[in-house]
């Protein structure tokens, strides 16, 4: 392995800093070492390791190694706590470039302040850089208005509005332009016409160096009692939309329950029709129609108006070969076997049926 593996054993674990869907992190000692790290505990080691032993920057937290036996799996890192401030534009760094890391996982709980970004990549799906992208637009939002990004709804309730409804998080009217410009051409619903890392920064480089900006940014922060109004009026707008949708869930799932019991009534009908009329030879076009529609499947079904238009009956369902099958329409091989063995397997039934019922001396020994 490309990194180096390190004993559980060798780890004294303090308290717990933080967790997230792929694992819970802890200050903890490196005994041998002598060394305060942060330990993050997994339930299975993935690509990260690899990723991780292979990425050398000043912006990305070091990475010391891994415990590989299980079921101890463990990132051990660096754990820094002794600065105050980290200008997020010098993290983004590893995330440009030719050959950029995808982050994936970028977010305001995953900026280390007073140490750096924890590059957290998982490699199971294709993603391109515009999703980390989008996510810096989401932290700067959150760097702005110190507030809490869609407060009160759950995660897949915020992907169903931002995708499905394509909404966004709302930019106060007093936002300094620039930040406002930034943050809607970072989140923009395609990823091609999102800004890149480079571009973003350069944008906030030029930002720096705007004197105006920083009495701009004062002066928005002094009137948040305003503008936190605007956030609060939008997210019960959101929070409005997320109880329509549940009304619209509920009421699709009883009209689908209703449709499927009617169904369900509608095939017993017809089954019960056609047990009626044992004899298949005496069967009538609406007969046989009855009969396809009462089969398993909707594509069986579908050949209803195919027996109709060609008048079949049920003397001439029994006496339909493949070949006739496939004249009419029937193209799927499957189910011209299906259409063939059932009519015999309803008269051998019925067979069987109409002896036990007509007969009933024959289950007496002789």
């Amino acid at each position: 392995m490309p990194f180096v593996e390190i004993d559980f054993s060798e780890l004294e674990f303090f308290e717990r800093l933080g967790s997230g869907a792929a694992g819970t992190v802890y200050r903890a000692l490196w005994k041998t070492q002598e060394k305060v790290v942060a330990v993050k505990k997994l339930l299975q080691l993935e690509a990260e390791a690899d990723v991780l032993s292979s990425l050398s920057h000043r912006n990305i937290v070091q990475f010391f190694g891994a415990v590989v036996q299980p079921p101890n799996y463990c990132l051990v890192t660096g754990h820094r706590v002794d600065q105050d401030t980290v200008l997020i534009r010098n993290e983004l760094s590893p995330l440009r470039g030719p050959s950029p890391v995808i982050h994936r996982d970028l977010k305001s709980r995953n900026v280390v302040i007073a140490a750096d970004l924890t590059a957290k990549v998982i490699q199971q799906l294709p993603v391109s850089p515009a999703c980390d992208v989008f996510s810096y637009s989401i932290v700067l939002w959150e760097l702005l208005t110190r507030e809490v990004p869609f407060k009160g709804l759950e995660g897949l309730q915020v992907a169903w509005l931002v995708v499905a409804k394509d909404e966004r998080l709302i930019i106060p009217k007093s936002c300094p332009p620039l930040f406002a410009d930034l943050m809607r051409k970072c989140w923009l619903a395609e990823p091609k016409d999102r800004l890149n890392f480079k571009q973003i920064l350069d944008q906030l480089q030029n930002m720096l160096e705007n004197e105006s900006l920083e009495e701009e940014t004062k002066s928005f922060l002094k009137q948040k009692d305003e503008w936190k109004k605007e956030i609060e009026e939008k997210l019960e707008t959101l929070k409005n939309v997320r109880r329509e949708l549940s009304d619209k869930e509920f009421q699709l799932r009883e009209r689908e329950k209703e449709l499927d019991a009617r169904e369900k009534q509608l095939v017993s009908k017809k089954r019960s029709s056609l047990h009626g009329n044992h004899d298949v030879n005496g069967w009538t076009e609406d007969d046989a129609v009855n009969w396809i529609q009462s089969l398993p499947g909707p594509e069986l079904a579908a050949y209803s108006e195919v027996f109709l238009k060609n008048h079949i009956t049920g003397r001439r369902l029994f006496l339909l070969t493949g070949d006739d099958l496939l004249q009419i329409g029937v193209l799927s091989v499957g189910h011209r076997k299906e259409l063939l063995v059932s009519p015999v397997s309803q008269t051998c039934f019925t067979a069987v049926e109409l002896l036990s019922e007509e007969t009933p001396e024959m289950s007496t020994p002789l």
